[in-house]
């Protein structure tokens, strides 16, 4: 299957969650729901939200905004999460920012979004987030990732992946280092069903 077909069959909802599943790349995000400990009092933002499956994973909270840019992703979460959480079919940016009021974030999810963007527009991207995030707030980060150590099927893989920006931990690093003065950064090999690495970040105290 060539690149382009298989990124019309992963705008389908129920085919994403089907290859989400059968490469056991939930198993990650309840890592990242571990490490940043939702709690029922939390206001959660997420980026690139899918098709809502992270309900899945943690418990019921106060208030939840999922933004993506696919609609039929948008339109399933919407559907099948209805009474838990707000659902956007934009982009996170400026211009959402100045025309809709959103609550103070306690909590950040970037799970699988920095490797799909370049430099610039992540670090544009986190600091708008800062703008929302409370003092207290944290943001988690999910991502493949290279490292000297990973396999070649690994590092294949993630040299393929359907995001073109890819990072070593250090170039990760260097998106976060002027915007958030706590990082604490993870990485994991071979946590999903097939060889891969992948790197989560804990990032605390906007500056």
């Amino acid at each position: 299957m060539n690149q382009i077909s298989l990124e019309s069959v992963l705008k389908h909802p129920k085919m994403y969650l089907k290859l989400q599943n059968f490469m056991g790349a939930d198993r990650l995000r309840k890592k990242c729901i571990e490490i940043i400990d939702p709690q029922p009092s939390d206001s959660i933002l997420d980026i690139g939200c899918g098709p809502g499956q992270i309900f899945d994973f943690m418990p019921k909270i106060k208030k939840y905004y999922g933004f993506d840019t696919e609609k039929r992703y948008i339109d399933y979460a919407s559907k099948k999460y209805l009474n838990l959480g707000e659902f956007f079919n934009c982009e996170f940016d400026e211009k959402f920012l100045n025309s809709t009021k959103i609550d103070s974030i306690d909590k950040v999810f970037l799970m699988g979004i920095l490797h799909h963007i370049p430099n610039k527009v992540a670090i544009d991207l986190l600091k708008l987030l800062c703008r929302v995030l409370k003092p207290t707030g944290s943001v988690i980060s999910l991502d493949p990732c290279y490292t000297p150590n990973q396999s070649i099927i690994s590092k294949f893989i993630a040299k393929n992946d359907r995001g073109k920006f890819v990072r070593t931990e250090s170039e990760y690093l260097s998106l976060f280092k002027n915007i958030f003065s706590e990082i604490d950064g993870k990485i994991f090999h071979n946590t999903c069903r097939i060889p891969s690495t992948e790197i989560i970040f804990l990032l605390k105290k906007p500056c």
